[in-house]
């Protein structure tokens, strides 16, 4: 197949794509696998290597609690309650009709933050 034009290589049936690997096990990431050995996005992967030396680490809680990876423009909500993120929602849809502008490095703590207590025993 080498030394041929890319439209005829892609038209050639034998060619197909593969599947993915699955999206990331931590709760808030929208981002896919890039390994089938570890079940983590590689940015995920990496923190949680450095997270690994302390004692006591809980991997299923650092899942959990684990921050997103910052776009740009975009706030996960991802791992939190549904009502908490109607909740949430809501609260923005409000502001933004009262012509408050709300910036998302001004969100993402907060989400991250209720993420992380959603963690502690008496919010289960």
């Amino acid at each position: 197949m080498a030394g041929r034009p890319l439209e005829e290589f892609l038209a050639d049936p034998k060619v197909i794509g593969l599947a993915g690997l699955g999206p990331c096990r931590v709760l808030a990431c929208y981002l896919d696998r890039t390994s089938t050995r570890y079940p983590y996005c590689k940015a995920h992967y990496h923190r949680m290597r450095l997270a690994l030396p302390r004692e006591s680490f809980d991997e299923e809680l650092w899942r959990r609690t684990e921050k997103a990876i910052c776009s740009t423009r975009e706030v996960s909500l991802r791992g939190l309650p549904d009502l908490l993120v109607a909740e949430g929602l809501y609260a923005l849809w409000s502001r933004v009709g009262n012509g408050y502008k709300l910036r998302p490095e001004c969100l993402r703590p907060l989400y991250d933050r209720l993420r992380a207590l959603r963690s502690l025993p008496s919010w289960r």
